[in-house]
């Protein structure tokens, strides 16, 4: 989200009439602003509009500090020209059969690591009747355009025979069942298409 401002105004009055923080939010809001600077290679007796350049400043608050401290400190004044944007989380998503409670999982600010083994704490743990070490990590290829599967072995990253895979935004951790092993056999359409539709959580 990117709020332009035309008038001077407090920073949670502007995100409040721009509609609120949504699901996907990520965990902090930056304001940038120019100011006026003088060119520091002009003579001081020859300084003028002409000499003037703009300075860019960027103020980061994080999102929780400005809705829960009440500290007034974080809730600037805005003023117009200001930028003010709260980028999107990042998202990883637990699926299948072999995990209690599937979903799509925010990552609370931008590009924070979160592994396998965190992904499946997220999702309340596995189910009992998970195939944990035939789990996959459906992953965007950018040079292909196709989805990379990446094999995870969940029970020997538990026993500390693997290592714990990290995860990136947009992955899907696909947990089997023993039905969900016949689903993924057959292609990940049916994984793919149950991500787009899950519940979002933050953590």
């Amino acid at each position: 989200m990117v709020y332009q401002v035309i008038r001077p105004t407090t920073l949670l009055e502007l995100l409040a009439e721009a509609g609120g923080i949504t699901d996907e939010a990520g965990s902090v809001v930056i304001v940038t602003r120019q100011r006026p600077a003088r060119d520091k290679t002009a003579n001081k007796d020859d300084l003028n509009e002409e000499s003037t350049v703009l300075d860019t400043q960027t103020i980061t608050i994080r999102l929780q500090d400005l809705l829960e401290s009440g500290n007034p400190v974080y809730n600037i004044p805005v003023y117009g020209g200001d930028t003010v944007s709260v980028p999107r989380a990042g998202i990883v998503y637990v699926m299948g059969g072999g995990i209690v409670q599937p979903g799509g999982y925010v990552l609370q600010s931008h590009g924070e690591q979160i592994t396998v083994l965190k992904a499946v704490a997220l999702a309340h743990g596995l189910s009992g009747f998970a195939k944990a070490d035939q789990a996959v990590i459906m992953r965007n290829n950018a040079v292909t355009g196709q989805k990379d599967m990446i094999p995870v072995h969940i029970r020997q990253i538990e026993n500390r025979k693997s290592d714990d895979l990290a995860m990136q935004s947009n992955d899907i951790l696909y947990i089997p069942d023993s039905l969900g092993l016949k689903v993924l056999a057959k292609g990940s359409e049916a994984a793919l298409t149950a991500g787009a539709a899950v519940a979002v959580y933050r953590f």
